[in-house]
């Protein structure tokens, strides 16, 4: 994976290093990723490795989760992560209110931005394999992630942030954004979604791992969850298709990247599905949306996600960016719906 970088200092607990049979000198720190510190190493056995410390809003039911379905996958032949026990045999280790774990390490790389309508076609493929792969998976969830992608949900968040902070020193500029997402809100019409099903949760395409070309497997499994496939394959679109970073005014989205990744998802998921057919195309303006709203809420509140200092002044203004970003991405989804709806019916139907 990308972003690997040395270091010596903090050290980490002594209880973890002997937990999973590692020494502290080993620790590389992988950068990329906001939510779970990570590391790669090698353990006193010489088996390369990842060691994790999971962001504590995961339930640490999540891990038995993830244990029980990624062996449901490996008895398929789909590559997954695989955990590697502690030293006592436990799958995951609590400590001082963290839960830590380590898995074997997959040679691979992670892209923050499609490139190539190759990528998209791939990322579809394994995205398909790995849906098609839970989906068969016979217990329900220890933890039961509710469903994300409730827009009405976050637009009520939204005006709450904006009756909370109308002292805010950046109101006029917010509360402009807000009107803005209401208004691309209210061009989206109800869409049949499909029954809840077993999914990943979060496939955006730095969750896709690849060997040059060809995608090997789905990382970062504590969003799994039920919801409808649609909008599964949706988030992804939302992420996979966009032509600039999250942040950029320049936020478009690609219908070449569509294609292909509608494609590749087809290629492997079996049956037709009228059901992403028909509405597909509007679960990803909903959810290009769902995520202005959300930013938006953040430009009131500043609490929630995190932001980069070097190029904005305030946790608000970085996340006015990332709304405005999802707006013109939202708009030029919702122009190019007609152009999408041709190439679902094609590959769905």
């Amino acid at each position: 994976m990308n972003g690997t970088k040395h270091i010596a200092e903090p050290r980490l607990p002594g209880v973890v290093l002997h937990a999973f049979e590692l020494a502290n000198s080993t620790l590389s720190r992988i950068e990329s990723g906001h939510i779970n510190q990570t590391w790669r190493s090698v353990d006193d056995r010489g088996i390369e490795c990842i060691l994790q410390r999971v962001n504590p809003l995961f339930d640490a039911a999540v891990q038995e989760d993830i244990v029980g379905i990624t062996a449901h996958l490996r008895a398929q032949n789909i590559q997954t992560i695989s955990l590697i026990p502690t030293r006592d045999s436990a799958p995951y280790l609590q400590h001082e209110g963290y839960v830590w774990r380590k898995m074997h390490f997959i040679h691979g790389t992670n892209f923050e931005r499609i490139t190539r309508a190759a990528q998209a076609f791939e990322a579809g493929r394994v995205l398909a394999e790995f849906d098609r792969g839970v989906s068969t998976y016979p217990r329900p969830l220890h933890n039961r992630r509710p469903n994300v992608h409730v827009l009405s949900r976050h637009l009520a968040a939204l005006d709450a942030a904006r009756s909370a902070h109308a002292e805010h020193r950046d109101f006029g500029a917010i509360d402009h954004l807000a009107d803005a997402v209401w208004a691309e809100a209210a061009k989206l019409h109800d869409f049949p979604a499909g029954p809840e099903r077993l999914v990943h949760g979060d496939p955006k395409i730095s969750n896709i791992l690849f060997n040059d070309e060809a995608a090997i497997c789905l990382i970062d499994l504590d969003t799994l969850t039920m919801m409808p496939l649609v909008y599964e394959l949706a988030d992804a679109l939302r992420s996979w298709c966009n032509t600039a970073d999250e942040d950029s005014a320049d936020a478009s989205f690609s219908l070449e990247f569509c294609s292909a990744a509608c494609e590749g998802f087809a290629s492997n998921a079996g049956a037709p599905n009228p059901t992403l057919a028909l509405s597909l195309a509007s679960a990803t303006y909903a959810i290009a949306i769902e995520l202005a709203a959300r930013f938006c809420t953040d430009a009131f509140n500043e609490n929630y996600f995190g932001w980069d200092s070097k190029r904005f002044g305030s946790a608000s203004e970085h996340n006015r960016a990332r709304c405005q970003s999802q707006l013109n991405l939202a708009r030029d989804i919702f122009a190019q719906r007609d152009k999408m709806l041709k190439i679902t019916a094609r590959e769905f139907a």
